[in-house]
């Protein structure tokens, strides 16, 4: 990632929206409904994630950790951070990451002020970003 946009996150309201696949970030209140980054989970480490997912009936903290690491380090830059996810339980990536982060990155945690649950598939990223302005307004 270049200086440019780590700079352009830095102490601002991030929305990340979390999949097991990528984690599209924005900026909460800038205008452009286009993610200003997007972290993708390696090709390989994928199909080692499904592998492991079909294999080990959804246990997947180990492989998770270096997707999670990368993008709390992204998250980490923000001063908080509005988060969306898609399913429920083991399934969905936005809860993993909470938990992974509750345990290895307590700083970044407390800057997690927002977890919605949403049907990522059915929306548009300005859907998204309207839905979290709107939970952010609520808080």
């Amino acid at each position: 990632m270049d200086e440019a946009t780590l700079a352009r996150l830095k102490d601002r309201v991030l929305v990340a929206a979390v999949t097991n696949d990528e984690v599209r970030i924005w900026l909460l209140h800038e205008g452009t409904t286009a993610p200003v980054v997007v972290v993708a989970r390696g090709a390989a480490s994928q199909r080692h994630h499904r592998a492991v997912l079909e294999s080990r009936a959804n246990d997947t903290r180990v492989e998770d950790a270096p997707y999670f690491d990368e993008v709390a380090g992204v998250l980490s830059l923000g001063s908080h951070v509005v988060l969306v996810g898609h399913g429920h339980g083991k399934s969905n990536a936005a809860i993993r990451f909470r938990e992974h982060v509750s345990v290895h990155r307590s700083h970044l945690a407390g800057k997690m002020d927002i977890v919605r649950l949403v049907d990522l598939s059915a929306l548009t990223d300005a859907q998204v970003l309207a839905d979290a302005r709107s939970a952010w307004g609520r808080r």
